[in-house]
C-alpha cells in the first residue's frame, strides 16, 4: 500500500483501507484510515481506526459510504 501510496502521489489522508485477517494488519497501520471488518482478528480490530459490520453484512460499503475517502 505504500508503494503504491507514494507512486501515485496519493496524500496518506486519502487511503482507507479494509481487511479481516491477521494479514491485514500492516496494510491497516500504512492507510490514513484503517478499518476491520467486525469479524476480522482481534488484533486487527484492536489496531484498526474504526470497525464495521462483518462482510456478509455490508461492511465493506458501510466503511466506503462512512469514510468516502
Amino acid at each position: 500500500m505504500a508503494f503504491l501510496r507514494d507512486y501515485f502521489k496519493v496524500p496518506l489522508a486519502a487511503t482507507l483501507a479494509i481487511g479481516d485477517g491477521g494479514n491485514d494488519l500492516p496494510m491497516i497501520q500504512a492507510a490514513g484510515v484503517g478499518v476491520a471488518m467486525g469479524n476480522g482478528a482481534a488484533a486487527l480490530r484492536q489496531a484498526a481506526d474504526a470497525v464495521v459490520a462483518d462482510n456478509n453484512a455490508g461492511g465493506v460499503a458501510e466503511a466506503i459510504n462512512r469514510f468516502g475517502i
